[in-house]
Order: structure tokens, then sequence, then C-alpha cells
């Protein structure tokens, strides 16, 4: 209930609440020594120190994270936490470390066949090859991805995945194609009623007044590294659907 209350909370933005809840919670867990309970725990607490720019203490988190899912047996929860921290290594420049996170992630996700896990984690490999130089391979992974959101009736992804696509234009220094994509994410939020987020794709979009060029929260349609590593040539498309609940923003 207590680890419940912390989620709550968190969806609401009130990270400190969180955390004194989710806290109580993992104090809870481990006196039962319910590893799966300590490693949500864990995670969601990692997921509030990132938001408030604290990536030590979230790596920590992170590291405990995977321990506990290791010990309850839970391969999913373990990919979750290695796709997560792995934004963290992607904003420290730490691109080797965040490739094999990644790789393992997809490699987890494509053994259970749970094709939403593929799609939060494929952002970020898109993500990756923006930061690499590699943005034609970052379009179209990203274009990719957008189909398997729109299949799954995923909308909110489908907006996060626009504004990636418009923040990868803008980088390939493309502003007319950057500025439609952005457009089309603002009408998506738009279009169910999420004014805040439709808000942030025009604040980040080319020549408003705050842009700084940050991409944005984005899913879905798989594509996947071959076997000498690395994401560049010889990728092979996934043709199977994401589960519409699936929120790609949250990894």
């Amino acid at each position: 209930m207590r680890a419940s209350l912390g989620s709550l909370y968190m969806s609401r933005n009130q990270f400190d609440t969180a955390r004194q809840a989710l806290t109580s919670a993992l104090d809870v867990f481990q006196a039962l020594d319910e590893p799966r309970g300590e490693a949500l725990c864990r995670r969601d607490m990692a997921l509030i120190a990132r938001t408030n720019g604290d990536d030590a203490s979230a790596l920590e988190l992170y590291r405990r994270s995977l321990a506990d899912f290791d010990r309850a047996g839970d391969v999913v929860g373990r990919a979750i936490v290695l796709t997560q921290s792995a934004h963290i290594r992607m904003r420290q420049g730490e691109t080797d470390a965040a490739q094999t996170q990644l790789d393992e992630a997809l490699e987890i996700y494509e053994g259970v066949g749970y094709t939403g896990g593929r799609a939060r984690t494929l952002r970020r490999v898109g993500q990756l090859l923006l930061a690499q130089g590699r943005s034609d391979l970052a379009v179209l992974t990203f274009t990719e991805v957008l189909e398997l959101c729109r299949d799954s009736g995923d909308v909110i992804g489908e907006g996060h995945l626009l504004r990636d696509l418009g923040h990868a234009f803008a980088v390939m220094g493309r502003p007319d194609r950057a500025r439609d994509f952005y457009d089309r994410a603002v009408a998506a939020r738009e279009e169910i009623m999420d004014l805040s987020g439709a808000r942030w794709c025009v604040w980040t979009s080319p020549g408003s007044s705050g842009n700084r060029g940050v991409p944005g929260n984005c899913s879905l349609r798989p594509w996947r590294s071959s076997a000498s590593g690395g994401w560049g040539g010889n990728w092979r498309r996934r043709n199977d659907c994401s589960e519409p609940a699936d929120a790609v923003g949250r990894s």
C-alpha cells in the first residue's frame, strides 16, 4: 500500500512525499525479506533522484535494485532498470556503457516477448544514435517505432516520438522538417487534452524562446543491433504489436 502511495505521489510530482512513502515501504519489504518489493521501491526512488538531478544517488539505487530483481528472479524488472539507468549513462557521455545496458535489456525483452518494454528501450537506442552523431539511423529508428506506436493506439507515445523526430531533424539542420514534427506532436497531445505536454512540444520547437534542444520522451517499434555489436548496419525489424496501456515515457 505504501509503495502504491509512493507511485501515486510521483504521478502528481509530489516527490518528497513519494520518497517518504517509498522509504517506509522499503523498510517493510526488508523486514519481510521480499526482494521484488525492495527492488520496486529502490527503482522508484532512483527515478525521483534522477528527476531531481542527483545522478550519483540514482545510479546507486539502480545498482541495488538490479541486485534485488536478480534475487527475485525478475528479468523484466532487471531490463527496466537497465534501460532507465542507461539514460543517465547517456547524459554523462558514457555511450559504451549505455549501449551495453540497452543491448542486454533488448535481449531480455526479446526472450520474454514483451514488446512494450522493447519499445521503451528502443526509444533510448534512437536517442543514443542521435548523441553519437548517427542522425540518419536515429531518424530511421524513430520512424519505424512511430509505426508501432500508432499500431498499438498509444497516442501519448506518438506525441513523444513526434517530438523526438522534431529534435532529430533540428540537430540535422533541417528546421522545416523539425517544425513539422513539433507541430504534429502538439496536435497529438492536444487531441488527448494533454495541454502541459503540448506546451512542452511548443517550448522545445525550433525558434521558440526556451528551446534547449532537449529530446523528448518517445516510443516504440523495435529495431535491433547486429550480432557484431553496435547499432549500425544490419538491423532487423520486429513486427509484433505493443500493448496500448504501455506508456513509453515512463522509462
